[in-house]
């Protein structure tokens, strides 16, 4: 098939979909894009190996944001779809996927800043629960009193699904702000009670949370999840053992806990090196 009778052809089924002026104008540049590139590298159109290679070739030469080679991929999965009659397989998922970008985190004097900066009680209970059992928001409001152990410093925590349970570990000084909450406040079923009963709202954590980081002064774009992040970073800063943070993370895998290496090169200082023990 002619390129212009390609073109025109791919140009139709545009108008068929509907698509607004703007996005076929997007997906037709991208088709052209992928044209010019098979025919300068001699390739056939209609080839999945093309599509490979052209997406390849296109990260490594970069100068295409991640969105932009995704509109490339949606403009050349219509005419292999659509034209060709060929579907592509799922290998060109990992081809778009968005490199992961290290997290912001926290030092861990904006830490202790933010929870200084919190007057209320209940508030500061569960900022500090959540820093110091790294747990997910979640977590947090769905935590009953039945899986906390002040006295032992543990919290139970089940996974979606119910059948796996993380113990975790309190730290000293967060059990002994939760033992202020528990004496002022005295919770029913719910660790954290809302205003009219029930579990405390995730909304309502994220206003606390998103106040106590203003006061304090920060200025980075941080969310509740921040608090995770950071833990973690300062478990890797500290020292520890990058298996064991995964598995206080409650990660499946340990690709998911190694993005903190990317963000906490003073630990990497902080390996002995091996000359140094003759």
């Amino acid at each position: 098939m002619r390129r212009t009778d390609l073109i025109a052809k791919y140009n139709n089924i545009l108008l068929e979909k509907n698509y607004s002026p703007s996005t076929e104008r997007v997906y037709l540049r991208h088709l052209n894009l992928y044209l010019d590139f098979i025919s300068n590298a001699g390739l056939k159109a209609d080839n999945l190996k093309s599509l490979t290679e052209y997406f390849r070739q296109s990260k490594e030469r970069g100068g295409l944001s991640h969105s932009s080679l995704k509109q490339s991929l949606a403009s050349v999965k219509l005419l292999y779809s659509k034209i060709f009659n060929i579907s592509t397989d799922s290998r060109f998922r990992s081809v778009m996927k968005q490199p992961a970008k290290p997290p912001v985190v926290f030092t861990v004097e904006e830490v202790r800043l933010i929870i200084n900066a919190i007057r209320n009680l209940k508030h500061k209970a569960i900022i500090s629960l959540l820093f110091s059992c790294r747990l997910r928001v979640s977590e947090a409001v769905n935590l009953e009193l039945k899986n906390i152990d002040i006295p032992a410093n543990t919290v139970k925590i089940a996974d979606a699904k119910k059948t796996k349970v993380r113990q975790l570990f309190l730290s000293e000084n967060c059990a002994k702000v939760l033992r202020l909450y528990y004496r002022a406040y005295n919770p029913v079923k719910y660790l954290f009670n809302g205003q009219k009963g029930g579990k405390y709202s995730v909304r309502s954590i994220q206003e606390v949370f998103n106040n106590s980081v203003r006061v304090a002064g920060i200025r980075k774009k941080v969310t509740v999840y921040t608090l995770r992040h950071s833990f973690a970073t300062h478990l890797l800063d500290n020292g520890t053992d990058i298996r064991l943070i995964q598995e206080i993370l409650g990660h499946r895998q340990l690709s998911t806990t190694q993005i903190y290496t990317q963000i906490s090169p003073p630990s990497i200082g902080k390996v002995k090196n091996p000359f140094d023990s003759f």
